[in-house]
């Protein structure tokens, strides 16, 4: 007797997603062997078939749903039982499954269940083959388990199936929606199906839902993102009431939402929802491949936002897998992850176990016949092959690999090649050769940013600016000044750039002379390394590149200031002495070269001691801020003292953490500040320059509109709930619905992360009264008129274009994890302001409708954001520029109240009365101040130093 009704089988949707492997025995052949074990009443050679489909197809329901017949057979009816529940989970489609489970019930004397689920295997199919596989499977057990009482299960199968007429479609009309929709089909009848079968007795209410996710899927399988995001949220939310039944479609529609992110390049919210369908499929009995599949995704998202030791973590995680499926793909997938991880150790121990896991990955890879994977590994081994001196052989499978990939249009594997053997022979010191592998990799990503959105781009050269950084230096070692250039400026602002104008061409050297004068100095920075600073410094009619390391120095500040935070004991002090020796996670470290003992961590942390130590206003930290403020003058600008002695005015296009700096508080050698030789401003990059002084505004504009003393809610009415970075980046997920969707009411959101009301600052309400009294034509808005609707009412009408400088003095705040939430309070009445959150946020801002010369944020913290690879800072400068402002005033750290009210006072002051640029009347107000002429207090940088000019 054969279960026919256990092997017509829908082949589940994991299908699409499995891998096939190579000499993986024939899914029919192991079902027809299982069937011909039935017919000899050979318990073994069921076990065996049964266990293989398990193994080779353990995400297809069929090999669970023989192993419990099996396992019925032989009276084994609790293990059976797991199987049955795996077999449902996997495939919810199908009549004979829930034959299968009614008979499982009927065992185990749940006559209630067993019932209902017959009925259910009827609504899904009620044709006269399934009464008579129910009917022969149940003889089946009835002669091989010596199960007489099972005869009353037929007559409950006879009696069920007389209600069903043999011409009901409802059933099996769903199951071929879901068909349809694994090929990304339309099904017209899906809806009029699901109406039916919501009429039958006992009705079962996961059939919506089983329809509500084949729709989901034809939307993922025709690749409509939107709909298909949509879709799987609405399945989920449906389906969280019978989960327990659902595990694995919450688990693949999870991966599915993860996998459009990825695709859109938002790898933050593809890693929360990679994490999720992990959550979900762990809950199942079995390991499947998906499990691994969504492992093997995650260090995919771990490695795009460089999270190292969670990648190598979720590598042995994903080893551990697939060594419970004993599956070498994903174990070559493992290895690769772990060996790529460790050939940049520092230890020569990682790099050694990290080239024999490469090598094993070969072999694995091989074996399994993935050439995509293959590829992928061989690019890491060339790095291995590499540090073991193998050169020549390095360069022969770079060759072989690249020219692979790109006859596979494979151009992202190419880019990341090449970019790798960019490096290798910029190590070699071959720079020549290592500027063409990089310029390969620079063209790829160039070529390949045009089928892209303007957000896409950004992501992608996030991921992919390490080829521009490469090409740079390769640049500077070869004298090449003008394509150094153009390399810095297509590696900064390009999102900006394409907001302001789309498809706008890269700025070229040329362009940067022609919008300097005579008395400017442009200086284009770019941090090749930890602290090696490349520096093209411009001007009408030359262009020259410096380079600064000064090693020692950096070592220097390291071992006197920030190394006191290791609290090394003394008797290590002589040992730390030596520029080459080092304390790490508590042991000894001697580098095989000094520049080993500054990395990145190292450089960032001086960063971030610079910023504490000028927001500070204690009298202790003077000579620890005036050692790093000289540090900072030594690196950035003492290469071309000569340079500037000619130059009046400084302009700065920064690169990474330079950007939260301010150069015109670093001390030159001389004691004094570099503002009160010189002039500073700073740009984006030449490229917006460019298109920002291309703007025209009408030139009888009113002076300004200025908004202040905002009334808030109590500080601290608001208690976050996020917690980890997952909870942020599931905040972002929800804040890019939102956005996708022109809804800027973030409050559930902002409030997750805490944001609620604050203390009223009494500054902000003076220095507006104070500039609306220097001209009548100013419009001054205060108070409980000061909200969210009110100015976006304003902007509605077109009157936001009226004014030549726009000024916000409020609270401030960005963050570099969701840089959406970089903004300013508004008002906050009682009653809330309709259906605006009170904050007004970067991508709000981004849709006002300026035409300002300057648009100044008089508040904490503004000029702050996310550092994104390839633009630079993304937050509330970039949100103004795109507004229409030509320039805007953001501050780099919380600004004291009434210094900051003195420098507005004093600007506006200087631009409306005295008529000067607001670049003139700002450096004016710091050289004033820097130099005492507001008092001993007011010298601190603390005071004068946070505000930045930025624009044109």
């Amino acid at each position: 007797m054969k279960p026919q009704h256990t092997i017509v089988l829908l082949l589940f949707l994991a299908t699409c997603l499995l891998r096939a492997q190579s000499q993986v025995p024939d899914y029919m052949q192991l079902v027809n062997n299982f069937n011909q074990g039935i017919e000899n009443r050979s318990f073994k050679d069921m076990k065996r078939n049964a266990e293989d489909l398990i193994k080779y197809y353990s995400d297809d329901y069929a090999g669970y749903a023989l192993n419990g017949y099996f396992l019925v057979c032989r009276g084994q009816n609790t293990n059976a039982e797991a199987q049955f529940q795996t077999m449902i989970q996997l495939n919810p489609f199908d009549a004979g499954a829930y034959g299968l489970m009614a008979m499982q019930h009927f065992i185990m004397k749940r006559y209630d269940d067993a019932e209902k689920y017959l009925h259910w295997s009827y609504q899904l199919n009620p044709a006269d083959y399934t009464t008579t596989n129910l009917l022969k499977d149940t003889d089946v057990v009835i002669d091989m388990a010596s199960r007489p009482d099972l005869e009353d299960f037929k007559k409950m199968v006879i009696q069920i199936s007389q209600n069903y007429p043999v011409n009901e479609q409802a059933g099996p009309t769903l199951t071929q929606c879901y068909q349809m929709a694994k090929n990304g089909e339309a099904c017209n009848g899906l809806q009029q199906a699901i109406g039916k079968l919501n009429t039958f007795k006992p009705h079962n209410p996961m059939f919506e839902v089983l329809g509500a996710y084949a729709k989901a899927y034809k939307d993922y399988m025709a690749y409509e993102p939107k709909k298909a995001i949509d879709g799987f949220d609405h399945f989920l939310k449906q389906s969280e009431p019978h989960k327990e039944q659902l595990y694995y479609l919450r688990a693949v529609s999870y991966f599915g939402k993860a996998y459009i992110n990825a695709a859109e390049y938002q790898h933050n919210i593809a890693l929360v929802n990679i994490k999720r369908a992990l959550e979900e499929v762990k809950k199942m009995p079995v390991t499947t491949q998906l499990e691994a599949q969504f492992l093997q995704a995650k260090i995919t998202y771990e490695k795009e936002l460089q999270l190292f030791e969670d990648m190598s973590q979720t590598g042995y995680n994903l080893l551990a897998a697939a060594d419970k499926l004993d599956d070498d793909y994903y174990r070559a997938h493992a290895n690769n992850s772990i060996g790529s991880d460790l050939i940049f150790s520092i230890l020569p121990a990682d790099q050694a176990k990290g080239t024999e896991m490469l090598f094993t990955a070969l072999q694995q890879a091989t074996k399994v016949g993935d050439d995509e994977l293959l590829n992928s590994i061989r690019g890491n081994y060339m790095v291995a092959l590499y540090q073991r001196g193998r050169k020549e052989e390095v360069k022969t499978i770079f060759r072989e690999l690249f020219t692979d990939l790109m006859n596979k249009k494979d151009y992202m594997g190419a880019e990341i090649t090449a970019n790798n053997m960019g490096f290798l022979m910029l190590y070699e010191n071959e720079y020549a050769e290592a500027a063409s592998y990089f310029k390969q990799a620079v063209d790829l990503t160039e070529n390949f940013k045009q089928t892209l959105t303007p957000p896409q781009r950004m992501a992608l050269m996030n991921n992919n600016s390490s080829s521009y950084y490469g090409l740079v230096m390769a640049y500077q070692k070869l004298g090449k000044t003008a394509e150094l250039f153009e390399t810095q400026d297509k590696n900064r602002s390009q999102f900006l750039k394409e907001r302001l104008q789309p498809n706008a061409t890269h700025a070229t050297i040329k362009d940067a002379q022609q919008l300097l004068g005579t008395d400017d100095v442009l200086l284009y920075y770019t941090l090749a390394g930890p602290g090696e600073v490349i520096i093209n410094a411009i001007t009408q009619t030359t262009a020259k590149v410096y380079y600064s390391y000064p090693i020692d120095a950096w070592i220097g500040m390291k071992k006197q200031w920030t190394d006191r935070t290791k609290k090394v004991p003394p008797s290590y002090n002589s040992f730390m002495q030596g520029y080459a020796n080092d304390i790490v996670d508590g042991n000894f470290v001697v580098y095989q070269t000094k520049e080993q003992n500054f990395n990145a961590d190292d450089f960032k942390t001086q960063v971030d001691w610079t910023r504490q130590l000028l927001k500070s206003d204690d009298p202790a930290v003077v000579n620890a801020r005036t050692a790093f403020l000289k540090h900072w003058y030594q690196v950035t600008l003492q290469p071309l003292e000569g340079l500037l002695a000619t130059k009046k005015n400084i302009i700065i296009s920064a690169d990474k953490e330079l950007n939260y700096l301010p150069f015109e508080a670093f001390i030159k050698p001389s004691g004094n500040y570099l503002i009160e030789s010189h002039n500073v401003r700073y740009i984006p990059s030449v490229s917006v320059w460019k298109l920002l002084n291309n703007r025209n505004y009408p030139a009888n504009r009113k002076p300004a509109l200025v908004m202040g003393g905002a009334l808030y809610q109590p500080s601290g009415n608001v208690k976050g709930t996020a917690r980890g970075i997952d909870d942020f980046y599931a905040i972002s997920e929800s804040l890019n619905a939102k956005i996708e969707r022109n809804n800027f009411n973030f409050k559930e959101e902002l409030e997750k992360v805490g944001f609620g009301g604050a203390s009223y600052l009494q500054g902000t309400l003076d220095e507006v009264l104070f500039v609306g009294e220097l001209d009548p034509n100013i419009k001054v808005v205060t108070g409980k008129d000061m909200t969210e609707s009110y100015l976006k009412q304003l902007d509605a009408k077109g009157e936001l274009k009226n004014y030549s400088i726009f000024m916000i003095s409020s609270h401030g705040f960005t963050t570099d994890i969701i840089p959406e939430f970089s903004g300013v309070m508004m008002t906050q009445p009682n009653a809330g302001d309709g259906n605006e959150d009170t904050f007004l946020l970067a991508p709000e801002i981004a849709n006002l409708k300026l035409q300002a010369d300057l648009a100044i944020l008089s508040a904490c913290d503004t000029g702050l954001g996310a550092l994104v690879g390839g633009e630079g800072v993304n937050g509330l400068n970039s949100a103004f520029l795109v507004a229409g402002a030509n320039n805007t005033l953001l501050s780099l750290w919380p600004v004291n109240d009434s210094s900051t009210a003195l420098t507005m006072k004093n600007l506006f002051r200087l631009v409306l009365i005295e008529g000067l640029d607001s670049f003139t009347a700002l450096n004016t107000i710091k050289r004033a101040m820097a130099m005492g002429e507001g008092g001993e207090e007011l010298k601190n940088p603390m005071h004068w130093a946070p505000f930045l000019l930025s624009g044109r």
